[in-house]
């Protein structure tokens, strides 16, 4: 079922408006009256639609992020670094791997342990990598330049 999606007129976010029937798009279009609405994006930017604001964006490749977990060995941090990926829209987990220390100095974990996540970050086409501990903007810097992925711990600071 095709989403017909909205575009914030203001700061060009798009999002979803509302799902039609199979091939009904232009139909939807062109004959919906009870489509205009008032919708506010994700930065509080109140917007009024009519229905030809409705675009169909159904045949857009969906890219989802593919993201490696580094956690503990630990069941509940493990579950709960999981669940904490899967709430991401358009994130997929394609690897956990566990380490009993994430607090060595170059990378966060230790060496050997970073090598195998560059290894299967290369093979994988790795977009992310999650790790459940605080890193220095230092250890950061070195597992981004060694796998090529964007790394984010636990402490995300905006």
């Amino acid at each position: 079922m095709p989403m017909l999606m909205l575009q914030c007129k203001t700061c060009g976010e798009v999002f979803p408006g509302i799902y039609v029937p199979e091939a009904s798009t232009l139909a939807f279009k062109t004959s919906a009256t009870n489509a205009d609405t008032s919708h506010t994006c994700s930065r509080g930017h109140n917007n009024d639609y009519v229905t030809a604001d409705y675009m169909d964006w159904s045949w857009l490749p969906l890219k989802s992020t593919k993201v490696i977990i580094v956690t503990y060995p630990d069941s509940f941090r493990l579950q709960e670094a999981k669940s904490l990926v899967e709430s991401l829209t358009d994130s997929q987990i394609v690897k956990v791997v566990t380490q009993k220390y994430l607090n060595h100095s170059e990378y966060g974990v230790g060496s050997g342990k970073a090598e195998e996540i560059k290894q299967f970050a290369l093979e994988c086409k790795a977009d992310q990598i999650v790790v459940d501990e605080h890193l220095t903007s230092r250890q950061i810097h070195n597992l981004e330049k060694l796998t090529g992925a964007q790394v984010i711990d636990r402490e995300i600071n905006t």
